[in-house]
């Protein structure tokens, strides 16, 4: 059986650690976040957690959720993809450098999350 806690006027800003202050209270019950939207998110968190746990990524769909975040709907497919790079570039190179339009001077020298691949999907 799954359980869904969503509400389309209040985005949840941090799925991630929603799910981890919820598993405190359980063992018997499996969580998971549905998608982290990227455009919110600063890409090397979510590189990091999905480390730790399964989840879906999406590019975001509404413009109630966008305006919560004030991000600009109209950037989200740029922004969805220069997380995506990040976040693959960061699995296959530690040490790698980035600077792009809307992250810059990003420095993984400490990030070892190569082993992590597969554990993210789209949607």
């Amino acid at each position: 059986m799954r359980f869904a806690i969503w509400s389309p006027t209040a985005p949840v800003p941090s799925p991630n650690l929603m799910i981890a202050a919820a598993a405190r209270s359980t063992s018997r019950i499996r969580l998971g976040a549905m998608v982290n939207i990227l455009p919110y998110r600063n890409p090397l968190l979510v590189a990091e957690e999905a480390a730790m746990l399964d989840m879906g990524i999406g590019r975001g769909l509404r413009p109630v959720e966008f305006d919560a975040f004030c991000v600009p709907q109209a950037d989200s497919r740029e922004m969805f993809l220069e997380s995506m790079q990040i976040i693959c570039r960061v699995w296959a190179d530690e040490n790698f450098k980035f600077s792009g339009k809307y992250t810059r001077s990003v420095k993984a020298r400490h990030f070892r999350l190569r082993w992590c691949r597969s554990r993210i999907r789209h949607f």
